[in-house]
């Protein structure tokens, strides 16, 4: 049975031959020792390094970009320790403290659309999570979920990254906006478990890892390689996912891996939320699509969990595309700053993509009212934008 790490040590020759340089690169910052530090630290020290973490790279970053990281860094904390409370209060998993045997691991790779199950297996609602009494994590813990955080940012080095919408910036602004739309949910839904909670987070963190600049068509076309891997759908997405996972699950991260799986069901609940999650990102994706709007459409004969798959799966779109469903659109960007891969103009874009699923989502989060901040940005983007509806190699904009 193959190691893990020799299969995506093949998918990064696969990727790219720096693909690895840049890894190693991204890791080096990371301390690896986390075994030599205390298991208890006081409040200062603790203090000063979340700080240290947060200003990793400082000159290179945006006041804003750190703001979003150290928020989202919190968040990811708060998850954590309602995780470990759910862990104490429960007779039915494996002891964190037994040796930690990882299922998915170990098990041969295959490509992340292989992997994806069409259902995911929710746990079921964990009540009410702030009722959660909760305690200081272990520093271990929390030292190296920063420093994966760090290698993850990292890997936002590829082509695409320097992109406003798949820089790391904007992937810290997503995972924000899908823990607003997550917490808006009703408290009995199954998206509101920590563990679902924690997973889509890190999903919307590694979706646009090492993005590379071209749409799944163009890369496909470019590198046959990557194309034949990912069976030609998804190719970003899918790459995005395995080096994700490839970080997720490196050595220097054990512990965080221990504290956070209580059993194989939960690593197993926390992969499908990621491969659901990502994948649903690719818009290009028609067999996916497809597929989501049949759902729609048999929506009353669907389980629980059924429903909560499909609604994972618009809800993350929805935080991928928050720039236009929950908030302000013209902040000075041009229409290729906008529009994602796969539509010629504004008007295809809103009318295909964005209208539709801002009515969809709408039936879920009434009281985010995605669907008027959509309309209105549509009419002020063709009021003030006159070549918005233009293809974009026509558009005059610059």
């Amino acid at each position: 049975m193959k190691n893990v790490d020799d299969d995506m040590t093949q998918r990064e020759c696969a990727l790219g031959e720096d693909n690895t340089e840049r890894y190693m690169y991204a890791h080096s910052g990371g301390s690896g020792h986390s075994e030599a530090l205390p298991q208890s630290i006081d409040s200062q020290l603790r203090g000063s390094l979340k700080k240290a973490f947060s200003t990793v790279f400082e000159e290179a970053t945006s006041k804003e970009e750190l703001d979003s990281e150290a928020r989202v860094v919190e968040r990811m904390l708060a998850l954590l320790s309602q995780i470990d409370a759910i862990h104490d209060g429960r007779a039915d998993i494996v002891s964190i403290k037994q040796p930690y045997k990882s299922v998915t691991q170990t098990r041969p790779h295959i490509s992340p659309l292989q992997r994806m199950q069409p259902t995911i297996q929710f746990p079921g609602s964990a009540g009410t999570v702030e009722d959660l009494t909760t305690g200081p994590l272990s520093i271990r813990v929390e030292t190296q979920l920063m420093e994966m955080i760090q290698v993850i940012k990292g890997l936002y080095d590829g082509p695409g990254n320097s992109h406003v919408l798949r820089s790391f910036e904007h992937a810290c602004h997503v995972t924000e906006q899908m823990d607003k739309i997550l917490k808006t949910l009703p408290v009995t839904s199954l998206l509101r478990h920590p563990m679902v909670h924690l997973a889509t987070l890190f999903a919307a963190l590694i979706r646009d890892i090492n993005h590379p600049g071209v749409s799944n068509d163009v890369y496909g076309q470019k590198n046959h390689t990557v194309a034949f891997m990912y069976q030609n759908q998804s190719l970003a997405e899918q790459a995005a996912i395995d080096m994700g996972r490839h970080v997720f699950y490196e050595s220097s991260f054990a512990d965080l891996r221990e504290f956070l799986f209580g059993s194989s069901n939960e690593e197993e609940l926390f992969e499908q939320v990621i491969l659901h999650a990502v994948l649903a990102t690719d818009l290009g994706n028609k067999g996916l699509d497809d597929a989501r709007k049949s759902a729609v459409r048999k929506w009353k004969q669907l389980n629980k969990s059924e429903q909560a798959t499909l609604q994972l799966e618009y809800l993350m779109q929805a935080g991928d595309l928050s720039y236009v469903l929950m908030e302000d659109l013209l902040k000075g960007r041009r229409q290729s700053d906008v529009i994602p891969d796969g539509f010629n103009n504004g008007l295809e874009f809103f009318q295909a993509c964005v209208l539709p699923l801002a009515k969809q989502v709408d039936l879920w989060l009434p009281t985010m009212h995605v669907l008027n901040v959509a309309e209105r940005n549509f009419s002020m983007w063709k009021k003030t934008c006159p070549n918005s509806l233009k293809p974009l190699h026509e558009s005059a904009e610059t």
